[in-house]
């Protein structure tokens, strides 16, 4: 195989992964604010969440956490959101930290989508 086509291959290949590391993180995103639009229904920002809620929370962040697994500096940029006990938090505090998580994604994901 010539040099040429395997430069190729890769560049391929890197793109490929690319691309479905941005879909990826489309589908988090669009999830995320569904769970955040579930969170703003709720009447009081001091109110706990319903149940199951705090857990669905967790789920989420964990998917997104997950695909930062090698990216230290994007997961610190994760964390950065206001910390709070996940399964003891209000409803307004979860609508806060789950925006700023989808504030973050959405700067990554713009990036990606630019190249």
């Amino acid at each position: 195989m010539s040099p040429q086509r395997r430069a190729a291959i890769l560049a391929g290949a890197a793109e490929s992964a690319r691309m479905e590391r941005t879909r990826t993180l489309h589908n988090l995103h669009g999830s995320g604010h569904v769970l955040r639009a579930r969170i703003g229904e709720c009447q009081e920002r001091k109110a706990s969440l319903p149940s199951g809620m705090p857990e669905d929370i967790a789920r989420w962040e964990a998917d997104v956490h997950a695909e930062f697994a090698g990216m230290p500096l994007l997961r610190d940029r994760l964390d950065a959101a206001p910390q709070q006990d996940q399964f003891a938090i209000t409803a307004g505090g979860a609508y806060d930290r789950i925006d700023y998580q989808l504030q973050v994604l959405e700067m990554i994901i713009r990036s990606l989508d630019e190249g």
